[in-house]
C-alpha cells in the first residue's frame, strides 16, 4: 500500500488554494514537493524521481479527457491521489462525515457542522466548502463537503457517515458521462459505514435502499425522515418546523432533514439538534434576501449553478411574479425538462453572459426571454419592468450556470449582484 512518508517525492498538479495548502502540509511532514500548474509555472518533470502525483480537483482525470500530466503519470505507473487522500493518509482513524450531491451539499455540510459545534463537540469543516482538507484544524469530528471531482480520483475514502443529497445531471464535461458522475457520487456511499440517501433520487435509492437511512422530500411516511412542506418528521413524530428558522424553501428543509439524520447517528438528542438549527445562519449567495424596494424583493441565489438548483429557487417563489436572471458559462445540461413546470410564475427571463444566445434559443417558445448586455443591464432592465407590477414580485438571480465567463467564482458574482442592487434608486 502506498505510504506518504518522510522523503517521499510528491508532484502537485494545480497550485490553487488547495494545492498550496497541500504543499505546506507535505513539506511540514518531510516530503519533497514539485509543483506543476498550467497558469502559474511549468517545470520539466523527471518521472523517475516522482513517487506520487497529487492533483487538484479541477484537473481532469477521466480516461477520456485526462490532463496530459495525468496521462503521463499513468504511463509511468505512478499513483494519482486527491488532496483528501493526503489528509486521510495522516488521519486513518478520523471520524469523518462526508456530504456530497448535485445540490444542497454546502447547506447540509455547514448545518451539520453548526449543530455538532453547538453541542460542544470539537468539530472542523472543510473540503469543497472552501477550506482545504490539509488546512483544517484537528478535531474529534470532521465534516467534509466532497465534490465529484475529488471523489473520482480518491483512493483512501473511509467515512463514518455519508450524506448523498441527490443526483441530477451535472459536470458531464469533466466526467465524460452521466454514468461516471453517478459512479463518483456512489463511491462516497460505498466507503461509508452509515449511509443517508434521498428516496426521490432513483439513481441512489434503488441501489442503497436496504442499507441506508432514507430521507423523503415528498412526505412519504415509509422513510426514516420525511419532510411535509416545512415540517420534518421521523417515523411520524414531528421534529420541528423549518418555517420557524431562517431556512427558506423546500430544498433547505430537505437539507435540514439530512443534517438531522446525520446528527442522530452521532448520538445527539432531538433537542440539541433542533435548538442548533434555529440559530443557523444560511450561506451567502444561497437564496439570500438582499433588499426590498416596495413590493419588489431581490434574491441572490448565485450559488445555483445548474438547472436543478435554479428549479428549487423557482419552486420557492412559485405564485409570485418572478423576474429571473439567468446566465454565465453553460454546463450544457437539460433545462426546460427541469425548470419548465415553474415557468408559469416567471414573468420574464433576463439572459446575460456567455450563454445568453444559447438560452435565448431554449426559451424562445416561452416569449419571455430578454437578451441583456451583462448582469448589470439584466438587473436594471428587470427592475424597470418590475416597477409596473403591483403584486408581490421577486427579482431572482438564480443563474443556472457557472460564473467563469465573467467572474472568479459564484461568490464574486453574488457580491457584484448585491452591490448593484444596493445602489439602485428607489424612485
Amino acid at each position: 500500500m502506498l505510504d506518504i512518508t518522510h522523503g517521499c517525492v510528491c508532484l502537485i498538479v494545480g497550485y490553487g488554494i488547495s494545492g498550496q495548502a497541500t504543499e505546506r502540509y507535505l513539506v511540514e511532514r518531510g516530503c519533497s514537493v514539485i509543483v506543476y500548474d498550467d497558469q502559474v509555472s511549468q517545470c520539466k518533470i523527471d518521472w523517475e524521481k516522482i513517487d506520487v502525483v497529487i492533483k487538484s480537483p479541477g484537473i481532469k482525470y477521466m480516461t477520456c479527457n485526462a490532463h496530459f500530466i495525468i496521462q503521463e503519470a499513468r504511463l509511468h505507473n505512478i499513483p494519482i491521489l486527491s488532496h483528501y487522500d493526503v489528509w486521510a493518509k495522516f488521519h486513518p482513524n478520523a471520524y469523518v462525515i462526508a456530504v456530497t450531491g448535485s445540490n444542497g451539499k454546502s447547506t447540509t455540510t455547514t448545518l451539520i457542522h453548526h449543530i455538532i459545534a453547538e453541542s460542544g463537540i470539537k468539530c472542523s469543516m472543510g473540503g469543497n466548502i472552501g477550506i482545504p482538507f490539509c488546512a483544517v484544524q484537528d478535531a474529534d469530528i470532521y465534516v467534509f463537503e466532497m465534490s465529484s471531482y475529488e471523489l473520482a480520483c480518491s483512493q483512501f475514502l473511509n467515512f463514518e457517515i455519508c450524506c448523498l443529497t441527490n443526483i441530477v445531471q451535472n459536470h458531464l464535461d469533466w466526467h465524460g458521462s452521466f454514468e461516471n458522475y453517478i459512479a463518483a457520487k456512489h463511491k462516497a456511499l460505498s466507503s461509508a459505514k452509515n449511509k443517508i440517501i434521498l428516496q426521490e433520487d432513483a439513481y441512489t435509492f434503488n441501489k442503497y435502499r436496504n442499507e441506508a437511512v432514507v430521507v423523503s422530500n415528498t412526505g412519504d411516511n415509509n422513510a426514516d425522515v420525511a419532510t411535509y412542506g416545512t415540517v420534518i418528521t421521523a417515523h411520524d413524530d414531528v421534529i420541528f418546523d423549518s418555517s420557524l428558522t431562517k431556512l427558506v424553501g423546500r430544498h433547505n428543509c430537505t437539507d435540514a432533514a439530512f443534517a438531522y439524520a446525520a446528527c442522530k447517528i452521532i448520538g445527539l438528542s432531538d433537542k440539541e439538534i433542533t435548538n442548533a438549527i434555529y440559530t443557523y445562519k444560511p450561506l451567502h449567495h444561497r437564496m439570500e434576501h438582499v433588499r426590498s424596494i416596495r413590493h419588489i424583493e431581490f434574491i441572490d441565489d448565485s450559488k445555483a449553478t445548474n438547472p436543478g438548483a435554479a428549479a428549487f429557487a423557482l419552486e420557492t417563489f412559485y405564485g409570485c411574479k418572478i423576474y429571473w436572471l439567468v446566465g454565465g458559462r453553460s454546463k450544457k445540461l437539460p433545462v426546460k425538462e427541469v425548470v419548465g413546470k415553474y415557468l408559469s410564475s416567471v414573468e420574464k427571463i433576463y439572459l446575460f453572459g456567455e450563454s445568453r444566445l444559447e438560452f435565448e434559443a431554449i426559451f424562445k417558445d416561452s416569449g419571455k426571454s430578454v437578451v441583456c448586455d451583462g448582469m448589470r443591464d439584466a438587473i436594471n432592465t428587470a427592475y424597470n419592468d418590475a416597477k409596473h407590477s403591483c403584486e408581490k414580485t421577486v427579482i431572482l438571480l438564480s443563474p443556472m450556470c457557472a460564473s467563469f465567463d465573467e467572474f472568479r467564482d459564484f461568490e464574486e458574482r453574488g457580491n457584484v449582484f448585491c452591490r448593484i442592487v444596493n445602489n439602485l434608486d428607489e424612485a
